[in-house]
């Protein structure tokens, strides 16, 4: 019988167990080899790789009509009420987040935006118009205009992202 080097020592210096040695030591190769069945495979865990889409952002925008994309799911789209984020668009009314993290980041597509209030964290907002983009950050409780809500002849702005920080 011929078998690899390494398992004909083992099988040499354990000669009444020869067999058990030899098949313990010839599966695990085969399973460490990579030699899997389809079974073998499905029965793996999927690997855990986050790729920061805001789950269910699909049936959001299909039933709320915001656009929501990626974030570290410390910002979380709310009912409004005490302590959220607020943000004000002509086009969708107002949309509220709750921070549940000292820091967070969602990144959003929130279209004719014209007014922004932080909640009891330091929020930064990502606008842009026009194709230009600026950043605004409001100081905890601050409301700030934007866009429309400067100047009613300013082009429609759009909120991209939202920053917090304690």
């Amino acid at each position: 019988m011929q078998l690899a080097r390494g398992v004909k020592s083992v099988a040499v210096w354990t000669a009444a167990g020869t067999m058990t040695a030899t098949i313990a030591i010839v599966g695990a190769g085969v399973a460490h080899g990579g030699i899997a069945t389809q079974a073998e495979a499905a029965d793996e865990p999927s690997s855990l790789v986050e790729d920061y889409n805001y789950p269910g952002r699909d049936e959001i925008l299909a039933e709320k009509h915001v656009k929501l994309l990626q974030g570290d799911g410390r910002i979380l789209l709310a009912d409004c009420g005490e302590d959220v984020i607020e943000v004000r668009s002509r086009e969708i009314g107002t949309v509220c987040f709750r921070s549940t993290g000292a820091e967070g980041w969602l990144t959003v597509e929130i279209p004719r935006v014209y007014l922004g209030k932080a909640d009891s964290h330091t929020v930064g907002m990502r606008l842009t118009d026009n194709g230009k983009t600026e950043d605004h950050t409001l100081k905890p409780q601050e409301y700030a205009p934007f866009g429309e809500g400067v100047d009613n002849q300013h082009a429609p702005t759009v909120l991209l992202k939202i920053t917090t920080k304690s």
